[in-house]
């Protein structure tokens, strides 16, 4: 009779397990088509939030590449790049039944948008907790992903009671390395606002360097401004001739060498200005999408 029992009461939890989980599922395919409806639509903050969410309801690699597409294509390259990290480590604990052209895909967009975040490694040991820019504590380690600029953590020991805040200024496309060790923290003084800590802010890879496009047009002005030094200097032999001897052949070398020094200057300047303003107006746009569409699945 109790074994009954029991076998009745396993099948009830199983019922109620099976019945969540397709209330679950069937949530998350909801959460994946609001998102292909946003995205298009081109409200790509609201697609990617969906993605997502339906991600979170039922783990997939699928829709959190959607996630990341819509969220660069919204220009939030943060977001994007912790889109990126979350199908990854989904993709390492699913052992392989992720497609490879996908993950390449994904590494590819990672790489792309890293040039616009920043990285900050933590680590330390566990007998501490951090909290980055107002948010929940933790324990290290941690790869965050931020956005370029100033930045805070507070860092706490639950045994002593230690805390202290640490300012850190972060640059586009750089990683940076933050250890954190409690044994220089003084459990004599638990109250100290400011124990020490060992920071090492060295860049550990990455690089905001020029695009391709100013590199073409600093080498075209380079170039048309040594031409320019050139024929500069033959403009003034070619004055000095004809002072010395006003002849028709005199003034019309001087004229000739002073035409091709006032175009080369204008080029160079030109391409000065244009080298420049490739520099400066390219990180501002939105990288275009990997994925032609959103990729689809079946819950």
């Amino acid at each position: 009779m109790r074994s009954r029992v029991a076998a009745a009461s396993m099948l009830v939890v199983l019922f109620r397990a099976s019945h969540a989980h397709a209330d679950a599922t069937a949530e998350a395919k909801a959460k994946f088509d609001d998102g292909a409806a946003a995205f298009t639509q081109r409200q790509y903050a609201r697609a990617a939030e969906a993605y997502e969410e339906a991600a979170r309801l039922s783990p997939h690699p699928a829709p959190l590449i959607n996630a990341a597409e819509a969220w660069e294509l919204d220009g939030n390259f943060v977001r994007a790049a912790r889109s990126c990290d979350a199908v990854l480590e989904l993709a390492a604990t699913l052992k392989g039944s992720t497609d490879a052209q996908v993950l390449s895909q994904t590494e590819k967009r990672l790489a792309r948008v890293l040039r616009r975040v920043s990285t900050l490694e933590v680590e330390g040991p566990e007998t501490l907790i951090f909290q980055m820019d107002q948010g929940e504590y933790r324990p290290p380690p941690a790869l965050l992903r931020l956005a370029p600029g100033a930045h805070s953590i507070a860092l706490a020991v639950p045994s002593t009671g230690a805390t202290r805040k640490i300012d850190l200024i972060l640059a586009a496309g750089v990683v940076r390395h933050l250890v954190l060790d409690s044994a220089l923290w003084s459990a004599a003084n638990p109250g100290d606002a400011q124990p020490p800590a060992k920071v090492d802010v060295s860049p550990r890879s990455g690089s905001n360097v020029p695009p391709v496009g100013t590199w073409v047009a600093f080498g075209i002005g380079a170039a048309t401004g040594i031409g320019t030094a050139i024929f500069g200097v033959r403009t003034l032999d070619a004055q000095d001739d004809f002072n010395a001897s006003p002849t028709n052949a005199n003034a019309d070398r001087f004229e000739q060498n002073r035409t091709f020094t006032n175009v080369l200057l204008g080029v160079t300047g030109a391409a000065v200005v244009v080298g420049a303003a490739i520099w400066i107006f390219t990180p501002k746009s939105k990288a275009a999408s990997a994925f032609a569409t959103p990729l689809r699945f079946s819950f």
